[in-house]
């Protein structure tokens, strides 16, 4: 991961030198992400096959433009492969989590990119919508016992969206306001 952030750094930093008309600079990190770029194929790249295995480090080497054309084709196979194996949950973590639905989408992998994004279960992200998430952000989701989390049900869900319905919304919304106003001035306080 560190090795394909240095190289999108290097790219974006050679990008706004020459924006700015910052030749030198420009050739400078230029150069610097093209052997950033050759050391990753050279060292990480093995015969169709990115060496950690993993679908942050497709992700991140698709999206960030590490790998050569000849090489998109089978890396956005093999990402869409281990989504598949893994039930279509989300498994990149937080460093690959914003790029998989571009790395999968951009390499013609739609079907499985809208199946990861729809997927429930947890690890998902519309596990937490289905848990009142919106609603009950404040609020404990669920105990920790035995190493696990017991998700409570969700209260009133929008039937078509699987969000908190307005109703649900519009309550919240109103009991909270009317708790943060001003208190009144009434005999014996002083709002000094």
């Amino acid at each position: 991961m560190a090795t394909a952030c240095a190289y999108r750094t290097a790219r974006i930093v050679a990008e706004t030198s020459a924006i700015l008309g910052y030749a030198s600079e420009t050739e400078e990190f230029t150069q610097l992400a093209a052997r950033i770029k050759t050391a990753f194929n050279t060292v990480y790249v093995d015969g169709g096959r990115i060496v950690s295995d993993c679908p942050t480090v497709y992700s991140l080497a698709l999206v960030f433009g590490l790998l050569d054309e000849e090489q998109i084709d089978w890396a956005g196979r093999r990402l869409s492969e281990l989504v598949v194996a893994s039930g279509h949950h989300i498994s990149t973590g937080f460093a690959g989590t914003p790029f998989i639905m571009d790395a999968l989408s951009s390499t013609g992998h739609v079907e499985t990119a809208y199946r990861l994004l729809l997927q429930k279960e947890c690890p998902s992200w519309l596990q937490r919508a289905l848990y009142d998430a919106m609603c009950d952000s404040l609020a404990a989701v669920g105990t920790w016992a035995s190493g696990h989390i017991r998700m409570r049900e969700p209260r009133s869900v929008h039937p078509l969206r699987n969000v908190p319905s307005a109703e649900v919304a519009l309550r919240a919304a109103s009991s909270s306001s009317a708790s943060m106003e001003e208190p009144s001035s009434s005999p014996g306080l002083s709002t000094r």
